[in-house]
């Protein structure tokens, strides 16, 4: 049933129960079809699947397309060297300066690099404004492996 609605995901309309009474046959050794008619049709329906799923992404490429477009475009959406864009919605009465180095130190590639649990760490000291112990503790452990 998962190939079923995969395949109907990409336009590809079938009977419900003539596809399980096809499978039930197969299983049961009772097929009505010839070897080379079921790879035919088999041939068929991959040629039909491939073709509507192209499509498909053609079309969500389109979508992404003119949706990064109109994005880029609305008051407020700022581009980043590194090629992402952000718009801030609400500006939150936090420690601006802690998340703003948290983003440096990302940047650095220090927490991405770490295990799970000490980015996570780093980022709990970075948000309570501890950005100096965060970087002590970097440097104490940049020779260790996390």
């Amino acid at each position: 049933m998962t190939i079923h609605k995969e395949n109907q995901s990409f336009g590809q309309d079938m009977d419900k129960k003539a596809y399980l009474a096809g499978i039930t046959d197969a299983i049961e050794g009772r097929s009505l079809l010839s070897p080379t008619e079921l790879q035919t049709a088999l041939i068929a329906s991959n040629s039909a699947v491939t073709k509507n799923r192209d499509s498909k992404k053609e079309e969500q490429a389109k979508l992404a397309k003119n949706f990064l477009s109109n994005w880029s475009k609305q008051k407020g959406v700022v581009s980043d060297p590194l090629g992402y864009s952000y718009k801030i919605n609400y500006v939150g009465q936090g420690n601006a300066y802690a998340q703003y180095n948290l983003g440096w130190l990302m940047q650095k590639g220090e927490v991405e690099n770490a295990s799970p649990y000490a980015a996570r760490y780093y980022f709990e000291l970075a948000c309570k404004g501890g950005l100096e112990k965060a970087c002590l503790e970097l440097e104490r452990q940049s020779s260790t492996h996390f």
